[in-house]
C-alpha cells in the first residue's frame, strides 16, 4: 500500500469506485451480446460461433472493467481519514486513460478514543462510508464496493490498527 499524504501513515484499505454497479453491467453486457447475435438470424451453428467469439472477445468482468476510482483510508489514534481517488477528467467513460489523482478528502470519522470498542470504530466508519456515497457530489451515480470492508471489517481489531491501546 501507498504512504497517505501529510505523514499520516500507510493507506491500510482501498474501497473500489465503479461506474455502475455489476446488475447494470450485466444488462448492458446482455443488450450488447443480443445486438451481437441478432444479425445472424436463427442459423444454429453460426450463433453458437459468434455466440463463442462475443464471450471470448467482448465479456469485461465487470470487477475489472467499471473500476473508475477508489477510496482509499488511513488513520492514527481517533481519526480515520478517507482520500477519494479519480481520473483527473471531467467525464468518466469507459476505457479512459486519465490519470488517477487524489480528488478530496472525505469527511473524517472521529471518535473519543480512550472508550470505543473495535465494532463501534468500524460501525462509525461504514455508517459514514454510506453517507459519502449519498452526499459527496463525486460519488453521485457511481458505485462504492463495500462488499470487502464488510466482509473483513468485523474481523479487524482496529483500535489496535489506530495504534490505540486495547480496552
Amino acid at each position: 500500500m501507498a504512504r497517505a499524504p501529510f505523514g499520516f501513515g500507510d493507506y491500510f484499505f482501498e474501497i473500489p469506485v465503479y461506474r455502475v454497479d455489476e446488475e447494470e453491467h450485466s444488462k448492458r453486457m446482455a443488450e450488447l451480446k443480443r445486438k451481437d447475435l441478432e444479425q445472424f438470424g436463427g442459423n444454429a451453428e453460426l450463433d453458437r460461433r459468434a455466440e463463442a467469439f462475443f464471450e471470448e472477445k467482448h465479456r469485461e468482468p465487470w470487477v475489472y472493467n467499471e473500476v473508475v476510482g477508489w477510496i482509499a483510508l488511513c488513520g492514527r489514534h481517533s481519526q480515520i481519514r478517507k482520500h477519494l481517488y479519480l481520473p483527473e477528467s471531467k467525464g468518466i467513460r469507459r476505457r479512459t486513460q486519465a490519470k488517477i489523482v487524489r480528488r478530496t478528502e472525505l469527511l473524517e470519522v472521529e471518535f473519543p478514543p480512550a472508550s470505543t470498542a473495535s465494532r463501534t470504530i468500524f460501525d462509525a466508519l461504514l455508517s459514514s462510508l454510506e453517507r459519502d456515497q449519498r452526499t459527496e457530489p463525486l460519488l453521485r451515480r457511481r458505485y462504492v464496493d463495500l462488499t470487502s470492508l464488510r466482509a473483513v471489517g468485523p474481523l479487524i481489531d482496529w483500535r489496535t490498527l489506530l495504534g490505540l491501546s486495547p480496552l
